[in-house]
């Protein structure tokens, strides 16, 4: 999955990158950070330890950091960041949004004080303005081109309108509702606000602590909470700058510090589960002595799309997918057992993957 990490400056988007790809594990390139991070999944380690492969593959984030948007100008930000952030954005599966929700006297904000609703507003309004921008420039040429016979391209400028329409409100495309066929007229545009996108508020250490004692972290939380709703937005909590002082200490000592301060999950399982929730993405798994392997699909992908996921000989010569559900797997301790139980089914090419799916795919080519 790639994903693209936003927002404005002195937001703590490049220290949440860091911290997901590990210190080192980023490169740079063009003034965007580059990296990958695998998806922590305590299903795999249980797969791993009971089948103890020669190697154990799971599930990994592309991330790209990029460079910070400048609000009230070019859609891009400003200079030569700018083509490389629209080309990264398009580029992506996933946009995070890293929205600061912490106080600092020596970080300040750039806009002079801390306010995460009006923060996501302007990057929102950013994607919004970007798109509006490259449709009306799309809709003043097809207007030129297009003639009253071609009934297919009168109906992609109608679908176009009604789109630019919306976003001329200030609406977010991924809130509006299409059929499949308007969809992939829309594709090949890539609308930077069709894109899921994950909210990750940036907590202080003050802001976390009120957070794990159940209270509201921060002031505004529930009208910040449904403005999200509101624009189609996923929200997580992260303290980005509490994860880094723990990532310096000795390995044994960090358990017991994230206790101290009510972290039960790193960072990277919140942006990694919320990214999958966000896009609509499942694992199944490949199990063997030479390797256990989580695979990544969409929800709702069927056997055959799930074989061709992993080849396409695989889905070409698909004759039937043996699926056992992993808490079936966890409750009786092996495949045998499994199949013994009846809990080890012949699937055919219909049949819809779900979660946590433990997969073998007959095949013949």
């Amino acid at each position: 999955m790639r994903i693209a990490l936003i927002g404005l400056r002195q937001s703590g988007r490049s220290t949440l990158f860091r911290l997901l790809v590990g210190e080192g594990g980023g490169t740079e390139r063009g003034g965007v950070g580059l990296g990958t991070a695998e998806v922590p999944d305590p299903r795999v380690d249980a797969l791993s330890a009971a089948f103890r492969p020669r190697k154990t593959t799971r599930a990994r984030l592309e991330l790209a950091d990029l460079p910070a948007l400048e609000t009230g100008g070019d859609a891009g930000g400003t200079g030569p960041s700018a083509a490389a952030f629209l080309q990264q954005v398009q580029e992506a599966e996933l946009l995070v949004h890293v929205c600061r929700a912490f106080a600092s006297d020596y970080v300040p904000h750039p806009l002079g004080s801390v306010d995460p609703l009006r923060d996501a507003r302007r990057v929102e309004e950013e994607l919004v303005l970007a798109d509006w921008s490259m449709l009306s420039r799309r809709l003043e040429r097809m207007a030129k081109e297009t003639s009253r016979a071609d009934v297919a391209r009168q109906q992609e400028k109608a679908l176009l309108e009604r789109v630019a329409a919306a976003l001329e409100e200030g609406r977010p495309v991924r809130v509006e509702g299409f059929e499949e066929s308007e969809d992939r007229l829309l594709r090949p545009y890539t609308l930077l606000s069709q894109k899921p996108c994950l909210l990750v508020l940036n907590l202080d250490e003050e802001g976390w602590s009120r957070a794990a004692r159940g209270e509201a972290a921060l002031e505004g939380q529930a009208a910040l909470e449904t403005w999200a709703a509101e624009h189609g937005l996923s929200t997580i909590m992260v303290s980005a700058e509490l994860e880094r002082q723990v990532e310096e200490l000795e390995p044994q000592d960090r358990g017991e510090f994230l206790q101290e301060l009510g972290i039960s999950e790193r960072g990277l399982d919140r942006v990694a589960r919320a990214a999958y929730g966000a896009c609509g993405l499942i694992s199944f798994f490949t199990v063997g002595e030479d390797e256990v392997k989580a695979w990544t699909v969409r929800r709702g992908a069927s056997a055959l799309e799930a074989a061709g996921k992993i080849h396409s000989d695989i889905a070409r010569g698909f004759i039937r997918a043996e699926v056992c559900a992993y808490e079936a797997f966890q409750r009786l301790g092996s495949l045998q057992r499994a199949r013994e139980e009846g809990a080890l089914r012949l699937e055919g090419k219909g049949y819809t993957v779900q979660d946590g799916d433990i997969v073998h795919f007959r095949f013949n080519v």
